[in-house]
């Protein structure tokens, strides 16, 4: 067990850590949401909890890193590329939209799109109702004064409404 900065500090310059794939000497590299961490040959998701505290969850099997789209845009030779919601670009295709997620192996290949609609699967990241997840149950079309927004149907039965900024499609 790490007690204070120093020792942390010290333990990663000795044995890098492994995030997402890369081996990480630096103290200060970030790690967010659905970021897989490796230490010591196990593997741990970077999660959420209705506190909005950062939580790390064993994971085992699955290596695929599930990212929202929060840009989309088109470069030179028409293709089409993808803002994810960590700050990194990658390359997509047509059939994905904003507010969609996408799933990305350590190679940073797409390997699935999981679409924004009724019936997805989805986690609260933002608001009020932060780390809840739920399934949602419709979706509001906003216009240029107000939010799209998501009612959600939590796995406790209750149902709610958030903006869709608020929200990350999953699994």
């Amino acid at each position: 067990m790490i007690r204070n900065a120093r020792e942390a500090k010290k333990i990663i310059k000795e044995k890098p850590l492994v995030v997402n794939g890369r081996k990480v000497v630096d103290t200060d590299y970030p790690v967010g949401i659905n970021d897989i961490i490796n230490i010591n040959n196990e593997d741990y998701e970077v999660g959420i909890n209705k506190y909005g505290k950062v939580t790390f969850t064993k994971v085992k099997g699955n290596k695929k890193i599930i990212y929202k789209i929060i840009k989309k845009y088109k470069a030179g030779k028409g293709k089409i590329f993808f803002g994810l919601h960590d700050g990194s670009v990658i390359e997509g295709s047509n059939t994905a939209k904003v507010n969609d997620s996408v799933e990305v192996g350590f190679d940073k290949k797409i390997t699935e799109i999981i679409k924004l609609e009724k019936g997805s699967k989805c986690l609260v990241i933002d608001g009020v109702h932060t780390g809840i997840s739920g399934v949602v149950s419709g979706i509001k079309e906003g216009d240029m004064h107000i939010s799209k927004k998501i009612i959600i149907n939590d796995n406790k039965g209750n149902t709610f409404e958030t903006i869709v900024k608020n929200i990350m499609v999953t699994k």
